[in-house]
């Protein structure tokens, strides 16, 4: 186990590029993958989960973080993140991040942070207690034994409290590192009083989301080197066209209507550096994208074009927090952005908002192409 991550660490505190690093412990990764399957090492098959265990999920985070690193990685930060004590004992480990970890530590007085940790612990221990008692006492749970709806009730809830065990060694975990200085967040945070499947999920997994921001979203939507400089080259090609296609279909996750308004707030105004001519933006808001369309009857401001007109006063521009509503259909949800700063909309000459506040007019037509 030691001498699998000395050569982890090996690899990554060598004075190469992140690729070529990256691709010798993917190297390395596949020596290992094949003696787990042939056998041919002769170790225990007992120490693979262990190894996988500790190094699996928690080394993607490693790697990942390595590549913003300064410097060469510390062999002390590395033994700490990869061989925690609680880690050779409990296989099913918090997927943990390293910079979490490394903020965390000590961040607050110690007192406090093992009193938390005592605290977590013993409520862990109560889980797993519980656990014993709901294992032994569970119903038979097979379709030939589920003969009434009670049954069925009663084996699902059951069923249910068996999770108890995973949470009561994440507390255990939690908690033990915290009396050696590691403020972490809490785990499985009050999860029997869920709301909803989407709240279970949020208080059971909140050591992954760490992990699916970085190695998951980040990459989508281009921010895997922890700023939008990528969207600056991409928004600076003389091809790009700004635009959206969504259609509607997150707005329980994210309101893209406020694409527009953040077009003008932060690639204008706001950014430190890299800013956009506000002139080339309210191109790429309006003529180019009509023009690419086809629409040659808008797009600029000029006699017999559509008069499409926003009146908008830049200091008071701004994109609003975003806020959960439930007007749709059947009490549905949407992320709402109230935009501030457009003084007034105008749609064919006809004033459809004013002040924020939308008028009775509705002077829109069917769109089409060439018209």
């Amino acid at each position: 186990m030691l001498g699998g991550g000395l050569i982890f660490y090996a690899i990554a505190a060598l004075p190469l590029s992140y690729r070529a690093r990256l691709l010798l412990t993917l190297g390395f990764t596949a020596i290992l993958v094949y003696g787990r399957a042939s056998g041919a090492w002769g170790i225990p098959w007992q120490f693979w989960p262990a190894f996988g265990a500790v190094f699996m999920f928690r080394l993607m985070i490693y790697l990942y973080d390595l590549r913003f690193a300064k410097g060469r990685p510390g062999l002390r930060e590395f033994c700490i993140y990869f061989f925690p004590l609680p880690n050779f004992y409990f296989l099913l480990f918090p997927v943990v991040d390293f910079q979490t970890m490394r903020r965390t530590y000590f961040q607050r007085d110690i007192h406090a942070i093992a009193q938390q940790g005592i605290e977590w612990m013993v409520r862990g221990a109560i889980q797993l207690a519980l656990y014993r008692l709901v294992y032994h006492l569970k119903p038979s749970f097979t379709p030939l034994d589920v003969t009434s709806f009670g049954s069925l009730v009663l084996g699902m809830v059951t069923v249910y409290l068996l999770y108890l065990r995973v949470s009561g060694q994440f507390h255990l975990i939690v908690g033990m590192m915290h009396l050696f200085g590691y403020d972490l967040p809490e785990t499985h945070r009050k999860y029997l009083l869920a709301s909803s499947l989407t709240d279970f999920w949020r208080r059971i997994n909140i050591y992954w989301k760490d992990f699916m921001v970085k190695l998951i979203y980040f990459p989508i939507f281009n921010y895997n080197d922890g700023s939008l400089e990528v969207v600056r080259e991409m928004l600076g090609h003389p091809r790009a066209l700004f635009g959206l296609s969504d259609a509607g279909a997150h707005v329980g996750t994210i309101c893209d209507a406020s694409c527009t308004t953040f077009m003008l707030t932060h690639w204008v105004r706001d950014r430190p550096e890299g800013r956009l001519p506000l002139e080339r933006v309210v191109a790429m808001l309006t003529s180019r994208n009509a023009r690419y369309l086809g629409l040659a009857d808008r797009g600029t401001i000029a006699p017999g074009m559509r008069a499409d007109l926003n009146l908008i006063d830049p200091r008071r521009l701004s994109v609003g927090t975003p806020r959960i509503v439930r007007d749709l259909p059947s009490g549905g949800r949407r992320f709402l952005q109230v935009g501030e700063g457009y003084l007034g909309t105008w749609v064919a000459g006809a004033c459809v908002q004013r002040d924020g506040q939308v008028t009775s007019a509705r002077p829109g037509r069917l769109v089409r192409a060439g018209r």
